[in-house]
């Protein structure tokens, strides 16, 4: 229970919200950390250091029990532990240049065509993304994070994501109009 006294410094609501993620979603994050870490206690310390990720973007969340908050607090621990992962093994990976940042004609028309679709069609397009292109639409369209936000709660560079969020947004235009959503335009 660290979490729930490091939060007394906030309201009372808030307080009252870590809490009750903490005891809805505990097992879960500790189950889909220990699967990536293979390690009790450093699944500990990724599902403790993804609630203090959570803290800043509890305003994010309405409903505790939504499907919503659930797939929100999946992506949060998988890349807490995939970054802890990261470290453990000392992998050497090169990091992505600073990229400049352009919004191509895609993506407004992606933007545009995502506008008019619902809900149901786009999550179903997005299934047959690479679970990173369809977590960061999630994080960015969904949740309605900035990129910023999304950079922080990942532990990247800004560039990095709005960098993934155009290519996931590319990949998503392609399955889009291979189902003719957009000839129907």
């Amino acid at each position: 229970m660290f979490l729930i006294t490091l939060s007394t410094d906030n309201d009372n609501a808030d307080s009252d919200k870590i809490e009750r993620l903490y005891h809805k979603y505990y097992r879960l994050m500790y189950y889909v950390a220990n699967k990536i870490l293979q390690d009790n206690y450093l699944a500990e310390d990724a599902v403790q250091t993804a609630f203090l990720k959570l803290i800043p973007n509890l305003h994010k969340i309405e409903d505790i029990n939504s499907h919503k908050t659930k797939a929100f607090v999946v992506i949060v621990v998988e890349n807490v532990a995939k970054r802890m992962y990261t470290k453990r093994r000392k992998i050497n990976t090169m990091a992505l240049e600073e990229l400049e940042y352009q919004i191509s004609d895609n993506s407004n028309e992606l933007e545009a065509l995502i506008s008019d679709l619902d809900l149901e069609s786009i999550v179903e397009h997005m299934k047959k993304l690479h679970k990173n292109d369809s977590e960061i639409l999630l994080l960015r369209y969904v949740h309605e994070m900035t990129s910023k936000e999304i950079a922080q709660l990942l532990d990247v560079k800004d560039a990095v994501v709005r960098k993934r969020l155009e290519r996931a947004r590319n990949r998503l235009a392609v399955l889009l109009e291979g189902s003719g959503y957009c000839e129907e335009k």
